[in-house]
């Protein structure tokens, strides 16, 4: 059972999110459940031309920069194009599976609250420590997100010069002070639009992710697992009369999730391969450069960048190797139960049709528990194999 605060937090969330224009929904804070809104399903296919637009300007720059040899501005167009076309990817995939995304999250409202407040009589949201420092996490990746939002912002007004940012291309010489004010208001507004769509963007995907991972991970893991010495859960989740029906709804709640978010991890990967790569080969080629050019700043924006990156998504392939191998210890604690012979021929049965939870694509990329090494491996071996090309 999610807590009053989560849902405030998140109907806060998503007024601002419908404030920049990042997704089509609105979330209704009384009734706990998104639909879909026709006129921000129209916003949001012209906003996503936009992005489209600026990210195609953004790689036409990286090209321009590196005919003209600007090292530093190269690399930096380079690295918001990807993140431009990763921006594009997600957004294209809200609008087209819009009604997909409702599900996704109005299922995992309804099992969570049903299967909570059912199999956990003595757990309340509203008190329990481990909610409340869930909700205060929440609350921080929101201010974390508009904190993010004015950042981007000031450095916009600190290099309005750079390549990423079209007042770059403006020559203000002749301009009087009613152009520079009119170019300022107006281009403030975009890219504080701008800023927002994409933060936000990117944090109510993580908001979906983390809040399934943080409680759907711990009832299969555990609560549903036989041979454990303490369970948080009333003893009749572990019949079998109750055990494969819960299991066989997690299933179904896993396979609409996946069907919404698999089909994002796949060009995700590799963007963020790409991102990385780029970032640590840059620091790790021409670190020197920036250092006696005293270029601190994309210094910092690159090894920052890349490491968190880097981080994020090894924590990510990490948990779905993880959530792979423990739902297959689950399924096979079952063995554990005391049951009678006729008990046995039926879990025997309903047991080969329970699958392990996997977290990808179905038919085309699922995450194992040699995903993350297989990472880091493609990580180094491009590094490296850039590097002696080079020299």
């Amino acid at each position: 059972m999610l807590s009053k605060r989560y849902f405030l937090i998140s109907g806060i969330t998503n007024r601002v999110g419908l404030f920049f224009g990042s997704f089509p929904f609105k979330f209704n804070i009384s009734e706990r459940y998104v639909y879909i809104l026709a006129k921000s399903i129209r916003h949001g296919f012209r906003r996503l031309v936009i992005g489209i637009c600026y990210t195609s300007y953004l790689g036409i720059q990286a090209y321009l920069k590196e005919v003209e040899g600007d090292l530093a501005g190269f690399n930096f167009t380079v690295l918001f194009t990807y993140l431009g076309i990763l921006l594009c990817i997600s957004s294209f995939f809200f609008l087209i599976d819009a009604q997909g995304y409702c599900d996704t999250v109005n299922f995992s409202n309804t099992f969570l609250s049903k299967n909570m407040r059912k199999w956990f009589p003595n757990y309340n949201p509203e008190t329990n420590l481990i909610a409340k420092l869930w909700d205060a996490f929440y609350a921080l990746m929101n201010l974390g997100a508009l904190g993010a939002v004015f950042v981007s912002l000031f450095h916009y007004f600190l290099f309005p010069e750079s390549p990423i940012y079209i007042t770059s291309h403006i020559d203000t010489t002749y301009f009087t002070w009613k152009g520079d004010l009119l170019l300022f208001l107006t281009s403030t507004t975009f890219y504080f639009f701008a800023f927002g769509h994409a933060i936000w963007n990117g944090l109510m995907h993580a908001n979906c992710v983390l809040t399934y991972a943080f409680y759907i991970t711990p009832f299969v893991t555990q609560e549903l697992c036989i041979g454990r010495l303490r369970y948080r859960s009333r003893a009749e989740l572990r019949q079998i009369e109750n055990l494969l029906p819960v299991y066989k709804s997690v299933e179904l709640l896993h396979s609409i999730t996946m069907k919404t978010y698999g089909a994002i991890i796949v060009p995700a990967q590799s963007i963020f391969g790409q991102v990385i790569l780029l970032c640590f080969f840059m620091v790790v080629r021409h670190g020197s450069q920036f250092i006696e050019s005293s270029n601190y700043s994309l210094l910092l924006i690159l090894t920052s960048l890349g490491c968190c990156m880097f981080t994020f998504w090894s924590v990510i392939l990490r948990f779905g190797g993880y959530f792979y191998t423990r739902s297959i210890r689950t399924i096979r604690s079952w063995k554990l139960l005391t049951l009678s012979q006729a008990e046995k021929k039926y879990l025997g049965k309903v047991r080969r049709s329970c699958r392990p939870l996997r977290i990808g694509y179905p038919g085309y990329y699922k995450i194992s528990n040699l995903s993350m090494l297989k990472f880091w491996q493609g990580v180094v071996k491009g590094v490296c194999r850039a590097l002696i090309t080079i020299k």
